[in-house]
C-alpha cells in the first residue's frame, strides 16, 4: 500500500512540475478546438510592428498550428517593412484576395529598404490595398503604385515625409490622376506635395 501511495504521489508531483504544454492530453484537447478560434487568437497576438516574427513563432509550435497559419490569408494581411522584403513577398503570396494593410516607417538609422522597394514588393496586390501608411525620409514622389494605380479598395492613406527640411517639389498626382477611390475615408498628408484637385475630394484632407 505504501508503495502504491508513493507511486501516486510521484505521478502527481511530476504532473505539477511538468509544463502543461507537454501533456499529450492537453495538447490533443487544444487542437480539437475549431480552427476559427485559433485564427481569432492568432490575430490578436500578432505585433503590429513585426507581425512576421510572430507568425514565424506560431508556425514552430506544431504541424497543426503551422497548417492554420499557412492556410489563412487574413493572418498575412498586415504587412510591415520591419519584417524585411523576403517576408513581405511571402506574405503577398499568402494573402489571396483579402484586404491588405501596409505599413512603412523609416528613420535616419535604417534606410536600407526604400519606399520604392517596399511598394514594388506589394504592387501586384494594389487592388486589395485597404490602408497604406508611409513615414519616410525618401523623396515623397517615389511612390510606385500610389501614383500609377487606382487602388479601388483603399480606405485609409497616410503619407508622412519626416525630413527636417523637405526640398521643394512640384505637386504630383496620385492614382494616375484619377479621382480618389470611392472608399477612401481618411487621407493624411505631411510635407507631401500632392495635387488635390484631381482627387475630387468632398472634404479636405488632414495636413
Amino acid at each position: 500500500m505504501q508503495s502504491v501511495r508513493a507511486t501516486n504521489q510521484n505521478d502527481r508531483d511530476r504532473f505539477i512540475q511538468e509544463p502543461r504544454a507537454h501533456s499529450p492530453i492537453c495538447h490533443d484537447f487544444i487542437n480539437q478546438l475549431p480552427a476559427e478560434i485559433f485564427i481569432a487568437v492568432f490575430q490578436k497576438s500578432l505585433d503590429s510592428v513585426r507581425p512576421g516574427r510572430d507568425l514565424a513563432r506560431l508556425r514552430l509550435v506544431c504541424h497543426f498550428w503551422r497548417t492554420i497559419v499557412e492556410s489563412t490569408p487574413s493572418l498575412w494581411a498586415h504587412i510591415s517593412v520591419e519584417d524585411g522584403i523576403p517576408h513581405v513577398r511571402h506574405a503577398v503570396a499568402k494573402t489571396g484576395e483579402v484586404p491588405l494593410e501596409l505599413v512603412y516607417r523609416s528613420n535616419e538609422d535604417d534606410t536600407a529598404i526604400t519606399v520604392e522597394d517596399f511598394l514594388n514588393a506589394v504592387i501586384e496586390k494594389s487592388e486589395h490595398w485597404r490602408s497604406v501608411e508611409i513615414t519616410s525620409l525618401d523623396n515623397p514622389s517615389a511612390y510606385p503604385g500610389l501614383r500609377s494605380m487606382p487602388c479601388p479598395a483603399l480606405e485609409k492613406l497616410e503619407l508622412w515625409c519626416i525630413l527636417q527640411s523637405a526640398p521643394f517639389q512640384e505637386p504630383f498626382t496620385l492614382f494616375s490622376g484619377m479621382p480618389a477611390p470611392s472608399n477612401l475615408k481618411e487621407l493624411t498628408l505631411c510635407k507631401v506635395p500632392v495635387q488635390l484637385e484631381s482627387l475630387e475630394l468632398v472634404e479636405s484632407p488632414e495636413f
